[in-house]
């Protein structure tokens, strides 16, 4: 019964990661890897780490919605990462290509100093924003600096939660685990 499961799970692994949309990895080769802009990938490759089920949904989800283009994913990673290394808590970045009806803009929430025995010292909250057609999406990240050292945080529950990804010397978290 064991070996039927595992079986399953790394069919279902191997499908998540053979299916990954040509865009995530065209983006993933031109290092534009902002979370936000690719968030229904990530979001569907990363919810096989937690659960395999969600993952069907979230893949479909993710194939059936536009996309921005290429160049509106490296706008919005150029932001997010001026954003994190140089804007103050409080303060935005922002985008906008009238030719593809999308703009993006990146709003530092808080960076926290010091959060428990943890020592998440230096990850930085934010909000990213994506409009395409007139549809605007929010999304809440944590980024944590790579020197920190750790791939997985502990959630509002307790449990290890893996990162989506890391780029630019930052892990990203989703923050809906810590609410």
């Amino acid at each position: 019964m064991n070996s039927s499961k595992l079986i399953t799970f790394f069919f279902i692994f191997f499908l998540a990661v053979s299916c990954t949309p040509r865009s995530l990895s065209v983006a993933q080769k031109n290092a534009c890897m902002a979370p936000s802009a690719n968030f229904k990938a990530l979001d569907a490759i990363h919810s096989t780490k937690i659960h395999a089920i969600l993952w069907a949904k979230k893949f479909a989800k993710q194939a059936s919605s536009k996309e921005l283009s290429l160049s509106d994913k490296c706008r919005q990673t150029q932001i997010l990462i001026k954003a994190l290394y140089g804007l103050r808590d409080g303060e935005s970045a922002t985008w906008e290509n009238p030719q593809n009806n999308t703009s993006g803009k990146i709003k530092i929430l808080n960076t926290i100093v010091q959060t428990g025995i943890w020592g998440y010292g230096g990850c930085r909250d934010y909000l990213s924003y994506i409009k395409i057609d007139d549809k605007l999406e929010t999304f809440k990240f944590r980024a944590c600096p790579k020197e920190l050292g750790a791939f997985e945080l502990v959630d509002s529950a307790g449990f290890p939660i893996p990162g989506h990804l890391y780029f630019a010397g930052w892990y990203f978290y989703d923050y809906r685990f810590f609410e």
